[in-house]
């Protein structure tokens, strides 16, 4: 029982020496120590949709991520630090974006949605992947983090 506690104990140490992975929704996020980088690979054709009133967002929140239900509506009061919303359909696109601003970052956009970040800021980062729609009704969100310290 003990070697059990002590093997997990170790397998988590690791993963935070190291570097970390979560995966929500489909899209990866993942922080490697070695070279000090922050990637979020999200797989192609996840935004694909031909009802025009639905959206997949995608938000990483720095620190803390607090949500709430207003008259139906989710309102996220919180620091973003990086935001996508929108659809690709087979005549075209739409989309709202903010990518990460911090002063010694080195970003790297490798799709319009997918990006690596070298040197991102110390903390915690929370992602969450959800589906808007009528761009205010926030369905089936799921969250993950990743530590960077």
């Amino acid at each position: 029982m003990e070697k059990n506690r002590l093997t997990l104990i170790l397998l988590l140490l690791v993963g935070v020496m190291f570097g970390q992975t979560t995966k929500v929704g489909g899209v990866t996020f993942s922080y490697d120590k070695k070279t000090d980088t922050m990637k979020l690979l999200v797989p192609k054709g996840l935004f694909t949709s031909e009802d025009k009133d639905w959206q997949k967002q995608i938000r990483i929140s720095k620190d803390y991520e607090l949500s709430m239900t207003i008259n139906g509506q989710e309102v996220t009061v919180s620091e973003t630090f990086y935001y996508s919303c929108g659809r690709e359909y087979h005549t075209g696109s739409e989309g709202t974006y903010y990518f990460p601003n911090c002063g010694k970052c080195v970003y790297h956009a490798i799709t319009t949605e997918s990006f690596s970040l070298k040197y991102p800021p110390k903390g915690e980062y929370i992602l969450s992947v959800s589906d808007v729609c009528d761009e205010k009704w926030v369905t089936n969100k799921h969250t993950g983090s990743i530590i960077i310290k």
